[in-house]
């Protein structure tokens, strides 16, 4: 099945143009046959002009939200792969909350994730661990 990633968006505007001037062709032929008994060619020709106009307008709009479903496509797929990084299991010390790597070390949570998930970390301390390690300060 082809995806709309291999499609190029320029093929739209060809098929679209060829496809509306072949039904305007059609449809004139039909409505002047019908309306005067004959086929007009002024009538004809401003159908030809209308349909390839209003064909170019249509394309133009179909290219674009082609070419942003692309781009959409492309940033997803990379958030994909940035999202895979922290995926499974992640070994995790019971005591020290040292995380196991791939190769058997055992790094800080700040190191591990940093690496993995392209973030950097700043340190604080919460009013409770304050209290319980600072209690002189903590009036």
């Amino acid at each position: 099945m082809l995806k709309i990633e291999e499609m190029n968006p320029w093929h739209f505007l060809w098929i679209g143009i060829i496809f509306s001037e072949l039904f305007t062709f059609v449809l004139t032929s039909i409505l002047s046959y019908l309306w005067w008994g004959y086929i007009s060619p002024d009538v004809l020709l401003i159908g030809s002009i209308d349909a390839f106009i209003v064909a170019l307008l249509v394309i133009i709009i179909v290219i674009y939200f082609v070419n942003m479903i692309k781009e959409k496509s492309i940033a997803n797929r990379l958030l994909n792969q940035e999202v895979k990084n922290l995926r499974g299991i992640i070994p995790i010390c019971m005591h020290c909350k040292g995380i196991r790597d791939d190769k058997g070390y055992w790094n800080r949570v700040e190191r591990y994730i940093g690496k993995h998930a392209n973030v950097s970390f700043s340190h604080g301390i919460c009013p409770s661990c304050f209290k319980e390690h600072h209690p002189e300060f903590a009036e």
